[in-house]
C-alpha cells in the first residue's frame, strides 16, 4: 500500500486500521469528519533560508576559494559546524547539519539529505519519479600511499530519522573521484526502505590505485521523489530523508574498524521549566517554585567498545549581567559500552537577575573524557529565554500543523491576572502558497480542561511568511482580552485545507492542542494524538483597562537601521535624562562586544560578526530597556 508523504490523522474510533508515520496515529474506516488533523512536511527549510540571509556575503566568498588539499586523518560528526558544513572539510553547502531531525545519533549533529536544495527551497527539478537531490562533497585529499596502508572510509548513516522515510525508488549514493581519470567511480550505494530507524556502519576501503594519489575526493549524495497531494496542492512536501554521521578517512584500518572510541553528547539541552520553553518575566518570578524542575539532564553515549569514565560539568551565565551565576559539578562516573545515559543533574538554583522585564541564561554543559577523544561533540548549550509570551515549542518546525473546516484551540496557563496583547503564529510556506486561506483568531476561557465560552474573535487574518529571523508572525488583537489561569487561543477556519501551522517534533504538548469535530450533529473538542508541539504563542503585557498591574512598563527603545550594516542609531524617549546610563551590547552567546558609561545615540557595529544582538540600558545596575537588532554584512 502507497502511502502520501503527508499524513491525515483522524479522532480514535472502533476501527483501528494502521499504524504510520513518524508517530502513533489512527486511521478510521467509515465517514471523514471535517476537522480531522493533519500533518504537513516542510517544502521549504526557513533556517537555511535566513542563514543565505544574513550570511550571503560570507557564503559566497568561500564558495569561491580554492579547495586545500587535506591530509589524513579526515573526520567529522557535525557536532562544531553549524546550519552548513564546515567549509575546511567540504567544497559545497547543499546539506543541513542540524540536531532536529535524527533519532537516536552517535554524536550531536548530523549532516541531514533531502528534496531542498542550499537556499532553502524544493530543487527546482524536483519530481515525482526520481531526481538528483543534495551532496556533500569533500576537498580534495592527499592520498598518495600504497595500497598496503589500509586507508578505509567509514560512516554512520540513517534512512527517516523524524522526518520522511525514502522510498525504493530513491538512494543514497557514495562517489570516489580520482585525479587521474578526472571522473566520479559509484562506490556505494543504499536504496530507500522503511525499516528500523537506527544508525548503521558503513566501512569501505580504499585500495584502486586510481584513488590512491593526491587530490582523491569523496562524495554523497541522495535521490529523492516528490508526492503531490490531489486533495490539497499546497501539501507537497520535502521528503526523503537521510541522515550521515561520524565520518572518518584513515589509514591502519580493518573492516571491523566501525567503532569510534569516544564519548559524546547525543542530544542538546532542552528549556530547564516544568512546563513552558520560555515564559514571561514576571509570570515565572510568580511560579518559580512549580516551574523550576530543579534538574538539567544531559543525554551523552559511550561509543567505545570499553567502559569509559566521564565527569559532568554545568555552568549558568547571566547573559544580559555577562556574568557566571551559577556552576557545579555533576561528579564523575563510569559507562559501559555502546551505553546512553540520561543524567539528570541535581540544580539547586532559581533564576534570578536585576531586569523586571526580561531575562536570558546560558545553560552550558560539558564532559571531561579521556585525551583521545573528539572534543567538539563534549559540550551543549542551550538558551534560557523569559519575555513576554509563553511557549511550548523550541522555535524550530519539522513540519506543519493544520485541520480541516473546523477550530484548533491551545491551552496555556498565566500564573498571575495579564493582559493578552497579541498571538503570534509561525506558518510553513506551502508549495504554491496553497495555505493562503482566511481564518478567525480566537480566544476561549477554560471548561474543566477543554475550551470553554468564547473571549473573543478577530476574522478576516491571513498567513504570513516573516523572512527575518523572528519567524513568528505577530497578530495584534483590537483588545486587549484580560486572562488569569487557564485560557486558549486558536482559530477557526472555513476551507478544507490546513493552515501549516509550524509543529516541533522535539518538544511534546499535543495534550494542551485541541481541534473541534462534529459527532451525532454535536461539537465535541478533541485532544490532539499528534506527538509534537504546536508553534502558537500568546503575548501578555500591561493591562491599558485596570490597574491590577502596578509595574511600570520598560521604556521603549528603537534600534534602527534594523538589519544593520555599519552603524546602528539608539533612541529613546527623553534621551536627554540618560546621559549617565550605561549601554550593553551582547551577541547571541552572550559575550559583552560593546559597552559604554555614556549614552550615545549611534554606535559603530561594522566590525561585529553577522548575527543578531541585544541592546540593553542599565541604571547603576537596574534594567531600564532593552532591543535587539541583526547585523550583516
Amino acid at each position: 500500500m502507497e502511502y502520501s508523504k503527508t499524513t491525515t490523522y483522524y479522532p480514535e474510533k472502533p476501527h483501528l486500521i494502521h499504524i504510520i508515520s513518524i508517530i502513533t496515529f489512527f486511521i478510521l474506516f467509515g465517514n471523514e469528519t471535517p476537522a480531522q488533523e493533519k500533518l504537513t512536511g516542510l517544502s521549504v527549510n526557513p533556517v537555511l533560508i535566513q542563514y543565505n540571509k544574513t550570511h550571503s556575503k560570507t557564503i559566497h566568498l568561500k564558495s569561491k576559494a580554492t579547495p586545500d588539499t587535506l591530509t589524513l586523518p579526515f573526520f567529522d560528526d557535525f557536532s562544531v559546524s553549524k546550519i552548513l558544513p564546515d567549509q575546511d572539510k567540504w567544497t559545497d553547502n547543499k546539506v543541513f547539519i542540524n540536531t532536529k531531525y535524527p533519532v537516536d545519533p552517535i554524536s550531536i549533529g548530523v549532516a541531514t539529505f533531502d528534496a531542498i536544495d542550499n537556499t532553502g527551497a524544493l530543487y527546482e527539478d524536483a519530481n515525482s519519479y526520481s531526481f538528483e537531490a543534495d551532496h556533500l562533497t569533500s576537498k580534495p585529499i592527499d592520498l598518495d600511499y600504497p595500497a598496503s596502508a589500509n586507508i578505509y572510509l567509514s560512516f554512520f548513516y540513517q534512512p527517516k530519522g523524524k522526518a520522511d522515510s525514502p522510498e525504493y525508488i530513491d538512494s543514497l549514493v557514495l562517489e570516489f573521484y580520482s585525479p587521474l581519470d578526472t571522473m566520479w567511480h559509484s562506490i556505494w550505494c543504499k536504496p530507500g526502505f522503511d525499516s528500523s530507524i537506527v544508525f548503521r556502519p558503513e566501512i569501505i576501503p580504499v585500495t584502486d590505485e586510481k584513488f590512491l594519489v593526491k587530490g582523491f575526493r569523496f562524495r554523497f549524495k541522495n535521490y529523492a521523489s516528490l508526492t503531490t497531494n490531489n486533495d490539497d496542492p499546497g501539501r507537497v512536501t520535502n521528503c526523503d530523508h537521510w541522515h550521515i554521521d561520524y565520518i572518518k578517512l584513515d589509514r591502519d584500518r580493518n573492516p571491523a574498524d566501525t567503532i569510534p572510541d569516544d564519548v559524546a553528547f547525543v542530544r542538546p539541552l532542552q528549556s530547564l521549566l516544568t512546563t513552558y520553553e520560555s515564559m514571561p518575566w514576571d509570570h515565572f518570578r510568580n511560579a518559580f517554585l512549580f516551574e523550576m524542575g530543579g534538574k538539567i539532564p544531559i543525554w551523552y553515549k559511550n561509543n567505545d567498545d570499553l567502559v569509559r569514565n566521564v565527569t559532568r560539568e554545568f555552568r549558568i551565565t547571566d547573559v544580559y549581567e555577562n556574568s557566571v551565576v551559577h556552576s557545579y559539578t555533576g561528579g564523575a562516573a563510569n559507562i559501559d559500552p555502546r551505553e546512553v545515559i540520561n543524567y539528570e543533574s541535581g540544580l539547586f538554583y532559581t533564576f534570578n537577575t536585576t531586569g523586571p522585564d526580561s531575562a536570558l541564561f546560558e545553560i552550558k554543559s560539558y564532559l571531561i573524557t579521556d585525551d583521545f577523544d573528539e572534543k567538539g561533540n563534549d559540550t551543549v548549550i542551550y538558551l534560557q529565554k523569559f519575555n513576554n509570551y509563553f511557549a511550548y515549542d523550541d522555535g524550530s518546525a519539522e513540519a506543519g500543523w493544520g485541520i480541516g473546516n473546523g477550530e484548533a484551540a491551545y491551552q496555556f496557563n498565566a500564573y498571575i491576572p495579564d493582559s493578552l496583547r497579541a498571538i503570534q503564529m509561525y506558518f510553513n510556506q506551502s508549495f504554491n502558497s496553497g495555505n493562503k486561506i482566511s481564518f478567525t483568531l480566537k480566544v476561549w476561557e477554560d471548561n474543566e480542561g477543554k475550551p470553554g465560552n468564547l473571549l473573543y474573535s478577530q476574522p478576516g487574518e491571513v498567513p504570513v511568511y516573516s523572512d527575518s529571523l523572528n519567524r513568528f508572525i505577530t497578530y495584534t488583537l483590537d483588545t486587549a482580552i484580560y486572562v488569569s489561569g487557564l485560557f486558549y487561543i486558536g482559530w477557526e477556519q472555513n476551507l478544507n485545507t490546513s493552515l501549516n501551522v509550524g509543529f516541533d517534533f522535539n518538544r511534546v504538548s499535543n495534550n494542551k492542542l485541541f481541534y473541534t469535530d462534529v459527532v451525532d450533529q454535536q461539537k465535541l473538542w478533541i485532544q490532539s494524538a499528534i506527538a509534537g508541539t504546536l508553534m502558537m504563542r500568546p503575548v501578555v503585557g500591561m493591562s491599558i483597562i485596570t490597574s491590577t498591574f502596578p509595574e511600570a512598563s520598560p521604556i521603549s527603545i528603537m534600534v534602527y537601521p534594523n538589519p544593520a550594516k555599519d552603524f546602528i542609531n539608539i533612541s529613546v524617549p527623553g534621551e536627554t535624562g540618560f546621559s549617565e546610563f550605561t549601554i550593553s551590547i551582547f551577541n547571541i552567546y552572550g559575550k559583552l562586544v560593546f559597552t559604554s558609561g555614556n549614552f550615545i545615540n549611534r554606535i559603530s557595529v561594522e566590525r561585529f560578526d553577522p548575527g543578531i544582538y541585544f541592546v540593553r540600558i542599565t541604571n547603576h545596575g537596574m534594567h531600564v530597556g532593552s532591543a535587539k537588532f541583526i547585523h550583516i554584512r
